[in-house]
This record gives C-alpha cells, sequence and structure tokens, in this order.
C-alpha cells in the first residue's frame, strides 16, 4: 500500500493514529521533527498538513478539482485520505476513482462511497459486495448486473436494518 515507506514499524504507528489528528496527537519538538524529516515518518507528518488543508477546502467550499498539493497525483496519499475521510473518493481524480486498491480501502471504511466510484468497478461483484455488507443502502449505486445479483442483494438487506 505504502510503496514509498520502507519501514513497517512506521506503518503501523500511521494506522494506530488513523482517526486521531497526527499532527496534534505527535506533538513532535522541532530536534525530533528534524530527525524525522530525512525519513518516512516526514512523509506521514507531510500527510497529515495535506490533509488539514484538504479538510478545511472541503469545509469552506473552495475545492478545485486540481488543488495546489504536491500529492494530487500520488497513489499513497489518497489511499491515506479516503482511509480517514468518508468523502475524499469524490474529491479524488478520476484515475483514483478507478484503481481498485483504493476504492476498496475507501469502501471498507465507508459503503456509500460505491456512489463515487468509476461505473467499470460499480458491477466489479467483490467492491459491491463490500459495500453493501458495510452500507447496505449503497446498492443503489451499484450497477444493474448487481442489483439483481442474489448473494448482493441478501448482503443489502442484512445490513440495511431490515
Amino acid at each position: 500500500m505504502f510503496s514509498s515507506l520502507c519501514d513497517d514499524e512506521l506503518k503501523s504507528i500511521f494506522f494506530l493514529l488513523s482517526g486521531k489528528d497526527i499532527l496534534n496527537t505527535m506533538n513532535l519538538s522541532r530536534t525530533i521533527y528534524e530527525k524525522f524529516q530525512r525519513g518516512s515518518i516526514y512523509i506521514i507528518i507531510d500527510y497529515a498538513k495535506e490533509e488539514r488543508n484538504f479538510k478545511f477546502r472541503i469545509k469552506k467550499a473552495k475545492f478545485v478539482k486540481s488543488p495546489e498539493s504536491k500529492y494530487w497525483t500520488n497513489k499513497d496519499y489518497w489511499m491515506y485520505l479516503v482511509l480517514r475521510n468518508n468523502f475524499a473518493l469524490y474529491h479524488a481524480p478520476d484515475s483514483f476513482k478507478s484503481d481498485r486498491e483504493i476504492v476498496l480501502s475507501a469502501i471498507k471504511e465507508y459503503g456509500y462511497a460505491l456512489r463515487y466510484v468509476a461505473n467499470e468497478l460499480k458491477s466489479d461483484f467483490e467492491i459491491v459486495l463490500k459495500a453493501v455488507k458495510n452500507a447496505g443502502f449503497a446498492l443503489e449505486y451499484a450497477a444493474d448486473e448487481m442489483k439483481s445479483n442474489r448473494q448482493v442483494v441478501m448482503a443489502a438487506v442484512k445490513n440495511a436494518g431490515f
């Protein structure tokens, strides 16, 4: 997933902090920050800064389809965002909306993200099944052939509270 990160320990720290404001949680001193700046943890901190900007732009409705982020075309960055923000896939470039790995991560966290997935993946059995297992009503956004698949429909009904 994080091809640019090489240290498994740093990956586990990132996932441990998932859902928290990493910048406030880590509260690094300048000395420690300078040491980390040379390593993989710097990437995570930088992603956290970009995430703050991302959330601010969404909140203020100032989001444009090509923001001035150096990570706009970085797959790892979008993977980071979809794991932490329910609507990140909506704002992602089209190439990431059709990226199977990113889509699977997004719908695992938020089944309704199926709404923002590229059309060719809305007919993918595994993707649609995971989405409806997370949020049954996400079936609304699946391709028609998935809406008539018994296994998908049963999972949707089970997870829609009926």
